[in-house]
């Protein structure tokens, strides 16, 4: 029935396949929320749920709900289970849309530590996906941390320009390699001798090996070499002048656990699904038809090209 404020609760209980759940709808009016809440007097049931084939509909039963500010559907447990659960057996578990500016289909956030605003997971498969045509597919404004590998066609670094920032951007790619590369150089100023013991970072022979090393003389040349390699982390230059600068580099390959447990295969033979198709089809001026995941996002793409 209605109250004095012109709101609406209706009191009832469906039958569905996990139970009798109270259903509680709450209007409070222009401006407010719409409620679904259920009576935790008891028990934890969910306060919504129904099954695609209730009381033998095809497949369908619609809950519709309007509001104008604030939200049109709040779910809130007491519990230590979903406030909201949603699961398909033939499309998506839980969509949502925007067209406002600044805003979110779907938005999720958390206040604990150690909570995620957003989680996907998934085995195999995908468990993040995003999708663009001119934007980003995704965007992070903050620290990005990957526990596995970071696979991509290219790495960029993007800044404001050192000598215009106010009107132009500089953007670098990363140096690639075949192994996990180490890069570590200085300057050497050779004693009276001619000579130099260049010392290298306390882990520096945990972390690497297969050393390699250049050395350039600045200021003139001299005859400058290696003395002895690395050790004790430290190596020794000797050949030069007294007083002469010299520019060194030495690399390492990477042999830490983690390293050593995730050996990069450099030349990988495509499967046979693969074959005659590309990662980036757009470079070899091919259609996206032509793209390595395209058969099997091609209904969730060709939906998005329409949204």
């Amino acid at each position: 029935g209605s109250d004095d404020a012109g709101g609406i609760t209706c009191n009832t209980s469906l039958d569905c396949t996990s139970g009798d759940p109270a259903l509680t709808l709450i209007q409070h009016g222009s401006g407010k929320t719409a409620i679904i809440q259920h009576d935790f007097a008891e028990t934890y049931e969910p306060a919504l749920n129904v099954a695609a084939n209730h009381r033998g509909t095809a497949g369908k039963f619609e809950v519709s709900l309007t509001t104008n500010d604030n939200y049109a559907v709040y779910a809130l447990t007491k519990g230590t289970g979903n406030a909201v659960y949603g699961e398909s057996w033939g499309s998506d578990g839980v969509y949502g849309t925007s067209t406002a500016n600044d805003a979110a289909g779907v938005y999720g956030t958390s206040s604990n530590e150690q909570g995620y605003g957003v989680a996907g997971w998934c085995s195999p498969g995908i468990a993040v996906y995003g999708y663009t045509v001119n934007g980003w597919a995704g965007y992070f404004d903050g620290d990005v941390y990957i526990a596995g590998t970071l696979t991509g066609g290219k790495s960029e670094v993007k800044i404001d320009h050192p000598l215009d920032p106010e009107n132009k951007y500089l953007v670098h790619n990363s140096v690639l390699s075949p192994d996990l590369k180490t890069v570590y150089d200085g300057i050497a100023i050779l004693n009276s001798n001619g000579e130099a013991t260049v010392d290298l970072p306390k882990y520096f022979e945990a972390l690497n090996r297969n050393f390699r090393y250049q050395l350039t003389c600045i200021g003139g040349y001299a005859q400058v070499y290696v003395a002895s390699e690395v050790g004790n982390n430290q190596f020794a230059i000797a050949g030069g002048r007294s007083g002469m600068k010299v520019s060194w580099q030495v690399t390492g390959i990477r042999k830490d656990a983690f390293a050593e447990a995730n050996h990069t295969d450099v030349e990988i033979e495509k499967s046979a699904g693969e074959k005659g198709r590309y990662i980036h089809p757009e470079a070899f001026g091919l259609d996206d038809e032509y793209g390595i995941d395209f058969e099997t996002h091609a209904g969730f793409i060709k939906r998005l090209h329409k949204e």
